[in-house]
């Protein structure tokens, strides 16, 4: 069996987190989320619909009840994986020869892992095949993000943001991810 890079052996903390890093600022849906990664595990988050208006009230007055529905949601990470092979002649470089090796391939990774990250997120593809994923099973953009669209129009592409923006009334706009060619 091939000698396997692993964390534990070769990889020190402070170049795992600077890897997480460089993916976060080169990913779209890093940089507008601007959220940090899950446990392996997963996370339950709770979901509330708050029924009603907030109501007001005397000192002491009589309070009603505003109903809220409560769910949940398991939101669990997907593991992505780029693997290389490594010489012999690596394995027993010096551990400076290493390292400066491994900067390199984390450099070309974290650009590799972002470019997946989004396509993933947004079109529920499999970066490297280009098919559809079975492991995202529909949780992306393209699938959820059905109810408020704008069709794109090149023509009219200041008119489509400002269409997409109105349907988001009740948020704050605080970024875009768009194409180049845009």
């Amino acid at each position: 069996m091939a000698n396997v890079i692993a964390k534990g052996t070769l990889l020190p903390t402070e170049i795992v987190s600077e890897m997480f890093n460089k993916v976060v600022g080169k990913s779209s849906v890093a940089k507008l989320s601007k959220q940090t990664p899950i446990p392996f595990n997963g996370v339950t988050e709770f979901t509330f619909d708050l029924d009603k208006e907030i109501d007001i009230v005397a000192e002491n007055g009589a309070k009603s009840n505003g109903g809220a529905t409560v769910g949940s949601k398991v939101i669990r990470p997907i593991k992505f994986e780029y693997g290389t092979r490594v010489s012999d002649e690596f394995m027993y470089g010096t551990e400076e020869y290493k390292m400066n090796v491994l900067q390199q391939f984390a450099e070309g990774a974290a650009k590799k892992a972002a470019r997946g990250l989004d396509i993933a997120v947004f079109h529920g593809f499999n970066p490297r095949t280009g098919t559809t994923s079975a492991v995202i099973n529909g949780e992306d953009f393209d699938h959820l993000a059905t109810a408020n669209t704008v069709v794109f129009a090149a023509a009219t592409a200041d008119a489509n943001i400002d269409a997409a923006i109105a349907m988001l009334a009740d948020y704050d706009v605080t970024g875009i991810a768009i194409s180049p060619t845009m």
